[in-house]
């Protein structure tokens, strides 16, 4: 569904009032051929819900290693500060 969604011209960064991303959706469930998808279509892992945590934030809260992988697989643009989610819970 995700793929059909994004080939027919969805954004992977649409939010609903809780500012939560398809990207959050899918790390909350593990999903990482999911993540894959989104990545691959633009989705921002730095984007923020309402609570102020993002995408790469919470595959740390949840111990999604493989999607953390994932996400440190790619640079670390849109993060002003360079921190990494993973050393930020590690301090």
């Amino acid at each position: 569904m995700v793929r059909l969604l994004l080939q027919h011209g969805a954004s992977p960064n649409v939010v609903g009032f809780d500012r939560v991303s398809p990207l959050i959706y899918a790390v909350f469930g593990g999903y990482v051929e999911i993540v894959e998808l989104l990545l691959a279509a633009g989705a921002d892992k730095y984007q923020q819900a309402a609570d102020g945590y993002n995408a790469y934030h919470y595959a740390v809260k949840y111990r999604r290693t493989s999607i953390i992988d994932l996400f440190e697989g790619h640079d670390h643009a849109g993060n002003e500060k360079k921190d990494r989610p993973r050393d930020l819970a590690v301090r």
